[in-house]
């Protein structure tokens, strides 16, 4: 007869937790990323709406 692994129900248990874990990591990078390329054209758009004019206007001065 064999006998049961100590672990068995656990470890099952233990690589879903797991497999949820890496699944969530894994959409939380997708937003950081998104954020990230949100924030940079908005850094784009402030430079060149904002600080574009003003270096003009410096020069011509």
């Amino acid at each position: 007869m064999l006998n049961p692994h100590p672990l068995g129900a656990a470890s099952v248990v233990i690589v879903i937790c797991g497999g949820i874990y890496i699944n969530y990591a894994r959409m939380f990078t997708q937003i950081f990323d998104t954020q990230h390329q949100i924030s940079g054209i908005a850094v784009l758009f402030i430079i060149i709406v904002v600080f574009h004019p003003l270096s003009f206007a410096a020069y011509a001065f």
